[in-house]
């Protein structure tokens, strides 16, 4: 990795990999044409073999990282979380199936969200992006993208609650899911922009306690080697 300032030039080795029998010979390598040498190490802090891996760094001036490869990764829960679940539930009520593929596509969305598990928030936010589109199976989406024309679909392939509907009571029913659609999406939307500053600010306090993740210790090393090379960093 290399990084510009002026006619300087920095680069760095992070190594993740340093086996004894390599390890000097790619140091000594490094330090001859000025390159900082990082070094990565997975496992217990007291561990001995940790002391190896510091030593490269010693000897290179760069620095040395120690992770715990066995940390559980927190998902980060927000206040928002049920609220937006609860929106998309009322979301998927405005789908219209029709056709041969309705009652698959429908069926299909419900097993996708209820797969989506602990991610099903951020399912939620791309539903309720401009760029799901469900036109094969979902009639408000056909009909927005010009796909088909309502006057053409007979009566057996709208759902039941649409069958017996004259044409301009059909429009008004599509018309109101489709307002109904809109608003709901737009709630998700700003939910989950709430959520995501929530997520962020917890994040930030995590980091603000010293607890170490790979992103973290590493931009943090190289953000204090760059300002000691004399780079300003915005």
């Amino acid at each position: 990795m290399e990084a510009h300032n002026g006619k300087c030039i920095i680069r760095y080795i992070l190594h993740h990999k340093l086996r004894r029998a390599v390890w000097n010979q790619s140091v000594n390598l490094a330090v001859k044409g000025d390159t900082l040498v990082n070094t990565i190490y997975c496992g217990s802090a007291e561990s001995q073999e940790r002391r190896l891996w510091a030593l490269g760094a010693e000897l290179a001036k760069g620095s040395s990282f120690n992770i715990n490869q066995n940390q559980q990764i927190v998902v980060i829960k927000s206040p928002y979380d049920e609220e937006i679940s609860t929106w998309n539930t009322k979301l998927n009520q405005t789908y219209i199936p029709y056709g041969r593929q309705g009652r698959i596509g429908q069926q299909r969305q419900a097993v996708e969200d209820s797969n989506a598990g602990s991610n099903t928030v951020m399912r939620s936010a791309s539903k309720a992006s401009e760029y799901y589109d469900n036109s094969s199976w979902d009639l408000l989406d056909a009909l927005e993208n010009g796909t088909v024309k309502l006057e053409a679909i007979s009566d057996d392939n709208l759902p039941e609650i649409m069958r017996g509907m004259t044409l301009t009571e059909k429009r008004a029913y599509v018309a109101g899911k489709k307002t109904e659609r809109e608003a709901i999406k737009k709630t998700i939307r700003d939910l989950s922009e709430k959520r995501t500053a929530y997520i962020e600010q917890q994040r930030q306090s995590s980091t603000n306690r010293g607890e170490n993740t790979l992103d973290r210790v590493i931009i943090q090393s190289l953000r204090q080697q760059l300002a000691a090379k004399g780079f300003k960093l915005q």
